[in-house]
């Protein structure tokens, strides 16, 4: 019966700990891609403030 209950616990034990490591896997897959669509709204917010650079350029002249 003790053995039972040991081989139980193991079990859970090693589960709970592939789930962690999922989870941290899948987490940096979502930082990897939060910090690729950071990177392209800085870009497009970049873009956009030279668009408008460029229009008060012809529109001063």
């Amino acid at each position: 019966m003790l053995t039972f209950l040991l081989i139980i616990i193991c079990i859970l034990s090693i589960l709970l700990l592939v789930f962690i490591i999922k989870s941290r896997i899948a987490n940096s897959k979502y930082n990897e891609l939060y910090n690729l669509f950071k990177q392209l709204l800085d870009h497009n917010e970049w873009a956009i403030k030279t668009m408008i650079d460029i229009d008060e350029d012809k529109n001063s002249r």
